[in-house]
This record gives C-alpha cells, structure tokens and sequence, in this order.
C-alpha cells in the first residue's frame, strides 16, 4: 500500500508541474490561498519559480 501512495503521489507531483510550465507558457494566472484563507491569483510563472526554489532546498527530515 506504501509503495502505491508513493506513486501516486509522485505522478501527481508530475502533472501539478506539467499544468504550471503549460499555464506559464500561456501567461495564465493561477489561484492560490493565503495563510488566512483568501484566495490571490499569481502569474503561472512566478508559483513555478517558486516550486524550483523549493525543488533545490534540502530534504527536511
């Protein structure tokens, strides 16, 4: 069971940065919540920025 949530996961993890490269490729903005539950649009391009930032950070245990 273990091995199969780690694969889905990680699929899903694939398709969430296949839609933000595609959006950011179209200049789409994208939703995002807030700390205290409001809901902002970010340009496509700046959240994958910052999953590649997050990408390069170490794995914290």
């Amino acid at each position: 069971m273990h091995k199969l949530s780690k694969k889905l996961r990680h699929g899903l993890e694939i398709a969430e940065r296949r839609f933000r490269e595609k959006s950011a490729r179209n200049g789409k903005l994208l939703s995002q919540d807030t700390r205290d539950g409001k809901v902002v649009y970010v340009s496509a391009t700046e959240l994958l920025e910052r999953l590649q930032e997050k990408e390069k950070e170490p794995l914290k245990k």
